[in-house]
């Protein structure tokens, strides 16, 4: 759950993009729309007669302004030759008791974030010279459309699509040297490559280099400025995809068999029964939990990116600090 300006637990609308051609994969769209914020889930729905795909996917994003953010920007914008199509998807709560909301705003740092979407985008499909031209193209129109839907007036709006034009234009002539910076583009722009049949070239530019640098783990760790020996780890599984009985004890031995290897991990629980894909986990020292933090944050985990908050050990589930308990116990 997401909490709003007023402080009330709320879920984000998914966002539905549709008009995919069947090269597209979930990898090009978290590639691309990961660059709007937070997001958590790419769905693609398949024909599961020929495993290929129906032309559509939901995407799951945590702040709805991010979501609105990526809906506005990349409506009828061009992947693998056809112009695909954003909006809010149609969904019922999937948590009881929290109400599904959408968002007519946009982050504080909205361009920025545009920018990043569009310097992957031209990425994907080759920095050419008419990868330059097209990324402009796609910077101008989405700003217009976002100039458009905040209100601005026409002097603001010349002066937000003059910039964007300059800026997607550098950002569009460097992406190819930075390929490495963000996850899953080199292996996207290598399928979507023989789709458009588009030649890369790349020409070296600082410009577009911290656009595209790797986040900074601490960005995708809650709580770094006070840590604790507990950690709160996100998006580990998805709930609504297993079906074997006694699912969360195998995934629970497999994660302290993974963090082990950062120091001894006093108790580990599986909230299997929650969204969000979540496991609590106390180490035995604050500096074990602060490798383990550093290690996971902004991993990918079967396309889901994870995130680690330190809490407290006030805010731990009673389910955990009831077997933490008992492994003490047996311990001494």
């Amino acid at each position: 759950p997401f909490l709003d300006e007023n402080g009330k637990e709320v879920e984000s609308q998914k966002v539905y993009v549709g008009g995919l051609g069947p090269t597209v994969t979930e990898e090009h769209l978290f590639a691309i729309f990961s660059q709007f914020g937070q997001l958590e889930k790419v769905s693609m729905q398949m024909d599961p007669a020929t495993n290929t795909s129906r032309g559509y996917a939901f995407l799951s994003f945590r702040d709805p302004k991010e979501a609105n953010l990526a809906i506005q920007t990349m409506a009828n914008q061009v992947i693998a030759g056809r112009p695909i199509k954003t909006g809010w998807a149609n969904q019922s709560s999937s948590i009881p008791g929290i109400p599904i909301t959408t968002s007519d705003q946009f982050p504080a740092d909205g361009d920025v974030r545009r920018q990043k979407a569009f310097a992957v985008l031209g990425q994907l499909i080759g920095a050419s010279s008419e990868a330059s031209v097209n990324a402009t193209s796609l910077s101008a129109t989405a700003s217009k459309a976002i100039d458009a839907a905040m209100g601005m007036g026409q002097a603001e709006k010349r002066e937000s699509a003059t910039n964007a034009t300059a800026n997607s234009a550098a950002s569009a002539a460097a992406v190819s040297s930075h390929s490495a910076s963000v996850p899953t583009v080199a292996e996207a722009r290598a399928s979507l490559a023989a789709t458009v049949a588009v030649q890369k070239s790349a020409v070296a530019s600082a410009a577009v280099t911290a656009a595209l640098a790797p986040s900074v783990p601490t960005t995708l760790i809650g709580g770094a400025e006070q840590p604790s020996c507990h950690l709160l780890v996100y998006n580990m599984y998805d709930k609504d995809e297993e079906t074997e009985p006694g699912w969360e004890k195998d995934i629970k031995e497999e994660f302290i068999e993974e963090v082990s290897k950062f120091g001894k991990v006093l108790q580990a629980t599986v909230m299997h029964q929650e969204p969000g894909g979540k496991i609590y986990a106390t180490f035995e020292t604050i500096e074990s939990a602060k490798a383990c933090a550093e290690n996971l944050a902004g991993r990918w985990f079967d396309k889901r990116q994870l995130r680690v908050d330190f809490v407290n050990e006030s805010d731990l589930p009673s389910t955990h600090t009831e077997m933490n308990e008992t492994n003490t116990d047996a311990g001494s």
